[in-house]
Order: structure tokens, then C-alpha cells, then sequence
């Protein structure tokens, strides 16, 4: 079992490397600074939620804003936290970017049992109901108007919530770091 988790979490870190290598990173300004993007996050409450719903989403959206942070500051971005879009003042190299959560599923546990038990088939479509899903849009904009944005929906493939938080962010970042180069003319 060892060897076998082993070889999963090398092939998890080398698609990583792949799928949000270099390339990813933010464009280099000729002034030396860095581009400031100024992040807004939307956790989207239903106001009919109970409680334990609630406390679900809080969990996830702390993890999916402490982990958008931590990627965009890796790739070189400045990062701001603020709370709402009007505390965002336009500027050369700012930006201001939008995430709100739709909708976020923790799967079903019992389809995660299930599964593993059946096997085939079966348990791989048993598997699809028992993934942790998150829905999220994003939106950047700076001082000409919107540059990048999407719907995202993301399954983390396991009962992972946190794998589902990653999954969006690293679209985010995708989609974030191909438009601000493409708006810089960066090389990649």
C-alpha cells in the first residue's frame, strides 16, 4: 500500500508541475514591482442554510481563501484581501478579482463505502455521487474593464473538499496568470 501511495502523490505533484508549472507565473514589470491583484471573496450563504450547511461552507471558503492567497503570492502576485469591490481603487497594474462560491457538495460517504465494495462499473459510477464538488465564478478587471473570468466546476475526484478548493484555484490561477500575460505581452 505504501509503494502504491507513494507512486499516487509523485504522479499528483508531477501533474501539478505540469499543469501549473512556469508558465503560470506573473508577468515581470520593468519597473521591478509586482502586479497587485486585490481579491474579493464571496462565500455566498443561502440565508435559509442550517446550521451544519453553514459551518460547511465557512470551512470551505477559509480554505479556498487562505489557498488562493498562498498560489497567487507563489506565482508572484501581490496579493490584498479586502472586503468589498468599492474598497478597490483602479490603478496601472492593479486588479481586482472576484470569487464567489456557488455551490459547494461534500459528497456522499455511504457511495465512497459502497464503491470501494462493489468495484467495476458499479462502484465508478457509485464514485462520481460520492465526490466533493465546488462550484465558483471568478472575475478579473482592471482599469479597462473585465480582462479575465469563468463559471468553475470542480470535483476533487475523492471525498476531498480540500482537492475540490485546489481544483477551482488552480483554474483561477490559470485563467488569472494567461490573461494578465497576455495583456503584458509576457513570453512564457
Amino acid at each position: 500500500m505504501r509503494l502504491s501511495l507513494a507512486t499516487l502523490t509523485v504522479s499528483i505533484l508531477a501533474l501539478s508541475a505540469v499543469a501549473c508549472g512556469p508558465g503560470l507565473n506573473a508577468p515581470k514589470l520593468a519597473d521591478g514591482q509586482k502586479i497587485g491583484i486585490y481579491v474579493v471573496h464571496d462565500r455566498n450563504i443561502p440565508g435559509d442554510a442550517d446550521g451544519d450547511k453553514v459551518k460547511m461552507r465557512n470551512q470551505v471558503s477559509d480554505y479556498l481563501e487562505a489557498n488562493l492567497t498562498a498560489v497567487l503570492t507563489r506565482y508572484g502576485y501581490e496579493v490584498f484581501a479586502i472586503q468589498a469591490a468599492d474598497q478597490f481603487v483602479p490603478g496601472p497594474n492593479k486588479f481586482l478579482l472576484n470569487v464567489k462560491v456557488q455551490a459547494y457538495n461534500p459528497g456522499n460517504k455511504g457511495a465512497r463505502v459502497a464503491a470501494a465494495f462493489v468495484g467495476g462499473w458499479t462502484g465508478n459510477a457509485m464514485t462520481s455521487q460520492s465526490q466533493a464538488h465546488l462550484s465558483a465564478e471568478y472575475k478579473l478587471t482592471g482599469e479597462r474593464g473585465k480582462v479575465a473570468g469563468s463559471d468553475l466546476s470542480e470535483g476533487s475526484g475523492t471525498g476531498d473538499w480540500q482537492m475540490a478548493c485546489q481544483n477551482v484555484n488552480s483554474r483561477i490561477i490559470q485563467g488569472t496568470s494567461k490573461s494578465l500575460q497576455a495583456l503584458y505581452g509576457a513570453k512564457k
